[in-house]
């Protein structure tokens, strides 16, 4: 009873209150991934008040100076005050579909829903998850539209193909916080496994069981090999960076031991690779590995070789909507350590291979400004 009666009141409230310039952010985690990109993209325009919606104030400050930014306005999720600019907001960007639960009959705030990536293992409805309500819905490329159609999008939502803005840092056209001085730096090659398992008291609300890890490695490989993959890496002039996922729970495991000059492990709140600094890196980087994860699609755009984990790939026990076309990527599978042996040899060629691939968006402007302008024509 009192639950109704909260719920009839805040929608009066929604109804008689004035709307108010401000955008509203979500992501997870904190201050990450699109609705990063698009914070900075539209925080210079005095139109807008800029406000996030926070989990971890410590964390959110962390990238905050890693940003180098210094006049943030946050709020906490689940506080009075984030219900407050929820009403009075018309617009709240998100990218895992949390944030505001939209009446029917209010056209504010316009809830645009950037996601975070573009989905190959099935999600949302199709794997019986609930879905979130939003207004617009930001796909990467045109290919995955009746994927997202089917497992995300509400009934009534519109469903655009701007590009992803966290790949205007990827191409460059969006300025990041990473190393500005790179001369004296290796090339390196960055490793971004998707997570079988989620760590406890992770950013998602619930447990995540996707698959069997193996304790002792890192997909097909064990930690006992590192230093010999380190050794092949010197010889190479290389470096890998193996990025966790922010959700997985090899975060939680000691790598100090392991250690090596040439492989390093970076954990998921990493300083040199929080906020824009990944995707920074990924554009600088000489090649990407990684199994079924939408970071493959992003780096599409640098025209550099991937390798697909196929080792990992097949454990996984979430289907996929399609199987990835290595005509459409630079692509070379890697399953055990001969094949990452051979990617790496690969990599140190420096074969580009420029295609314009369906994984895709191909646009004049920003993938940002592509997405301020479905705003704007929906204020």
């Amino acid at each position: 009873m009192l639950k109704n009666i909260t719920l009839l009141f805040i929608k009066l409230i929604n109804v008689i209150s004035i709307k108010k310039n401000i955008i509203l952010f979500y992501s997870t985690p904190d201050l990450s991934d699109n609705a990063l990109a698009y914070y900075h993209h539209i925080k210079s325009n005095k139109k807008w008040r800029c406000i996030w919606v926070v989990k971890d104030i410590e964390y959110t400050e962390k990238v905050m100076l890693s940003e180098k930014i210094t006049n943030l306005e946050y709020i906490k999720v689940n506080s009075i005050k984030e219900i407050y600019y929820s009403l009075i907001s018309k617009v709240h960007i998100n990218t895992h579909g949390s944030g505001y639960k939209k009446f029917k009959f209010s056209k504010f705030p316009i809830v645009v829903s950037l996601w975070h990536g573009s989905p190959i293992k099935k999600i949302g409805r199709d794997i019986n998850e609930t879905i979130c309500q939003q207004d617009i819905l930001i796909s990467g490329a045109d290919y995955f539209i009746p994927f997202m159609q089917s497992s995300i999008a509400s009934p009534s939502c519109k469903m655009i193909t701007t590009g992803l803005p966290r790949n205007d840092w990827i191409t460059k056209r969006l300025s990041s916080t990473a190393i500005a001085d790179k001369k004296n730096m290796k090339n390196f090659i960055i490793w971004m496994p998707t997570f079988f398992k989620s760590k406890n008291g992770s950013l998602r609300e619930k447990s995540f069981n996707d698959g069997e890890i193996n304790d002792g490695y890192i997909s097909f490989l064990p930690l006992s090999k590192f230093k010999e993959l380190n050794s092949v890496l010197s010889q190479l002039e290389l470096i890998i960076y193996i990025k966790l996922h922010p959700y997985d729970i090899l975060n939680d495991w000691n790598f100090s031991s392991f250690n090596c000059e040439n492989i390093k492990v970076i954990k998921y709140d990493d300083f040199d690779f929080i906020g824009s600094k990944l995707y920074s890196m990924l554009s600088d980087s000489s090649g990407l590995i990684s199994d079924v994860s939408s970071v493959i699609f992003d780096y599409v755009y640098t025209s550099k070789p991937i390798g697909i984990d196929t080792y990992s790939s097949q454990k996984y026990l979430r289907p996929l909507y399609f199987n990835i076309q290595e005509s459409e990527l630079n692509t070379l599978k890697i399953n055990d350590f001969n094949s990452l042996f051979n990617f790496l040899h690969y990599v140190r060629k420096n074969e580009h291979k420029k295609t314009k691939s369906i994984y895709a968006h191909y646009s004049d402007t920003t993938f940002c400004s592509n997405v301020e302008k479905i705003i704007n024509e929906q204020l």
